[in-house]
């Protein structure tokens, strides 16, 4: 009888072993960083590789080498720098330098990669001072010079990644062009800056605030005090962890806790988030921008910044729900809905429109979902023009970023192994 038993209970443990390991993989991550394979939306809907690619390039050539008036954002300086241009407000921004490396490094555009950086670090890196390693988020694209010296973080957050990106693709040369040493600079001065300069001076402070491990909203008081939820770019701080020469423990603390954070910013009932809000996840009011305190422009991104998320490093409940509210949200408003709310979801007294740079977020958003109106929103994107005149800035490499997320072009460039 013992040795009848001994039998059952190894093929019982075998059992559950096995059931074990099926259990384990339907929960290893499925993300691209993981699998090296990348959802095609636009495939998902019908479209031919052919018409994917031709769209793809189509829109890279008319926001870099359209017409200088009215289509065109990139604008070369000499022969070896470039800017990108704020159309609208008429300035440069770190914003659209690193959006346009972005976009360089995923279409193996080196040249033009190479000119924005040489542009950013000739003319909007601060070299000396408080401020030394820092970018000025805004310049003046005739006079070369600094607008304003403070900081916006989203663009360094970019710099770093398209800086890596750019080391793993194409490697690395001397000087600015050595993209690994220059991504890991960076990344010290973002997290150390107050311990360089001795502490808070002039009201200076890192761009990751290390008690609330979350990113500010600038890096000068008293604006440092809250954040703005779409410079939460938890694929981002996921590979810094990986990847940089140090800090890598902090790295995955910023990414854990904006997984804690982004759910608490989210409207329970609507999905939406504000431009800006305080650490605790509440809408945040400014004396200078009536909007921050609703959903607008800037809060498109989070979208975007899920569905990279779950597209890179894989599903997990949380973004799932978040991004279901928020479609189901958008439903709700019907076809032509606006881009301006209410945290709460309720109609504002002005209106952008059904802005394309909103379209193309949530098209990249439904990434992170399989909500039932998901190839709507794809559909929708693919639908859409690629803005030209005065509002081609935002919505433009907006709608750029959002045609490489859906293609499967906006990739991990994986060190080489």
């Amino acid at each position: 009888m013992n040795h009848y038993f001994l039998i059952f209970l190894l093929l019982l443990l075998g059992v559950i072993n096995a059931n074990s390991q099926k259990v384990s993989k339907k929960q290893e991550p499925k993300g691209a960083y993981y699998t090296g394979e990348y959802r095609n939306l636009f495939k998902e809907i019908g479209k031919s590789q052919q018409e994917i690619d031709a769209r793809v390039e189509q829109i890279y050539t008319q926001l870099f080498y359209g017409n200088d008036s009215t289509q065109r954002v990139y604008y070369p300086v000499g022969d070896d720098m470039a800017y990108i241009k704020d159309t609208y407000f008429q300035d440069v921004r770190t914003e659209g330098m690193s959006y346009g490396m972005m976009v360089a490094v995923q279409l193996n555009k080196k040249k033009e990669f190479n000119a924005l950086w040489k542009y950013a670090k000739t003319y909007m890196q601060n070299k000396t001072g408080y401020r030394k390693g820092y970018f000025a988020w805004s310049g003046n694209f005739n006079t070369h010079t600094v607008n304003d010296m403070n900081s916006a973080p989203d663009g360094e957050e970019y710099f770093v990644t398209a800086l890596f990106f750019a080391s793993h693709r194409w490697g690395d040369s001397t000087g600015i062009f050595n993209y690994k040493a220059e991504a890991n600079q960076l990344l010290h001065d973002m997290v150390h800056l107050e311990t360089r300069n001795g502490g808070i001076q002039d009201g200076l402070s890192n761009m990751f605030n290390h008690t609330e491990k979350k990113v500010v909203f600038v890096t000068q008081g008293p604006h440092n005090t809250f954040t703005d939820p779409s410079y939460h770019l938890p694929a981002f701080y996921k590979l810094w962890a990986v990847w940089a020469d140090k800090d890598n423990d902090f790295w995955t603390a910023v990414a854990d806790t904006s997984k804690a954070y982004l759910p608490r910013a989210v409207h329970p009932v609507s999905g939406l988030v504000t431009e800006y809000m305080s650490f605790a996840g509440k809408p945040q009011a400014t004396d200078f921008n009536a909007n921050s305190d609703k959903f607008c422009g800037d809060s498109w991104r989070v979208a975007m910044n899920l569905g990279v998320d779950v597209h890179w490093w894989g599903n997990e409940v949380w973004q799932e729900t978040l991004l279901s509210r928020w479609i189901n949200f958008f439903n709700s408003q019907g076809k032509d809905y606006k881009t301006v709310y209410n945290w709460d979801g309720s109609p504002v007294s002005f209106t952008w429109g059904h802005s394309v740079g909103c379209v193309a977020m949530n098209a990249t958003g439904i990434l992170g979902t399989n909500n039932e109106k998901s190839a709507d929103y794809v559909q929708e994107l693919w639908d859409s023009n690629l803005p030209e005149g005065v509002h081609r800035y935002y919505n433009g490499l907006l709608y750029m970023l959002g045609y490489l997320n859906c293609s499967g072009k906006y990739k991990i460039w994986m060190p080489e192994k």
